[in-house]
């Protein structure tokens, strides 16, 4: 399926408070192998059917769901609708499969996906008369932002998909020219390295594969930005997940994928999954 939505560069940013971090051990060109628990080989299950919109949209995450975060969906007017023929990539093509995944697309012939957004709600003293804190701009930006992108597929496209994924980060690890993409009427973003990410947990999965990009995605002086990913499996639905921390981004130090939003996000879907 060519047709995905995808985030304008700076608009989720905005949007979602989503921030970077300096990825530390960029320059080991030794790549590790993928956290898979599955063969990366893709078997065949035919008939599987994809959920429905609907019911895909019982799997993801809620406001309410997760204490102290506040969840929204992705709002339509951030994100672009197109076609991923119409997107460049240039230095390493291999690698389009992570673009996807930074871009909130699914991967692969996804025929459903939802976006939801999940940021840390500050532990701080309510505003006089009960309201909300007043936080400042700085507050704002020290916060996590996690997008999450649920799909569901038919027959074997699941599979198929995390296999793209993991090979692309076993491909893009590799060397260190890393590569560029432009998405229909933006700058062009370039990705200066791919790092996986070891000991990645989701309950539940079949699945699952975590790495970092460090990108020019603030373009100043400064750290190289950082996002962490991770792509889990569950059956035949996808769940993606891309947290950044702008604070952090700017300040060169380093943090962590949010492993409550993977947990939580990841124990509703097999929960869920069980019943319906």
């Amino acid at each position: 399926m060519n047709n995905s939505s995808w985030a304008r560069p700076g608009a989720l940013t905005c949007v979602c408070a989503l921030s970077l971090a300096l990825l530390t051990g960029c320059a080991d060109g030794t790549a590790a192998k993928p956290s898979r628990t599955a063969s990366p080989s893709v078997s065949a299950t035919p008939e599987v059917r994809a959920l429905s919109q609907k019911k895909l949209a019982t799997l993801a995450l809620a406001d309410g769901d997760l204490p102290m975060y506040k969840v929204r969906e992705a709002p339509t007017d951030q994100l672009f609708h197109g076609s991923w023929d119409d997107v460049q990539i240039r230095g390493n093509k291999e690698c389009k499969p992570l673009v996807q995944v930074l871009s909130l697309a699914p991967v692969g012939d996804a025929k459903a996906h939802v976006i939801r957004t999940a940021v840390e709600i500050p532990d701080v003293e309510p505003a006089a008369g009960g309201g909300a804190p007043d936080l400042s701009l700085k507050d704002m930006m020290a916060l996590d932002s996690t997008a999450v992108t649920v799909a569901t597929y038919s027959d074997n496209d699941a599979e198929q998909a995390m296999k793209n994924v993991a090979d692309a980060v076993e491909n893009c690890t590799k060397g260190y020219g890393g590569f560029r993409y432009t998405l229909p009427g933006k700058e062009e973003a370039s990705i200066y390295k791919v790092r996986i990410e070891k000991d990645a947990q989701a309950e539940g999965s079949e699945e699952t594969i975590a790495f970092a990009v460090a990108s020019d995605l603030i373009k100043q002086t400064g750290p190289v930005a950082v996002t962490h990913c991770q792509v889990v499996r569950h059956g035949n639905n996808v769940v993606s997940y891309v947290t950044m921390n702008m604070a952090r981004m700017r300040d060169g130090k380093p943090y962590k994928l949010d492993a409550a939003v993977v947990a939580f996000q990841s124990k509703k879907v097999t929960d869920r999954l069980g019943w319906l």
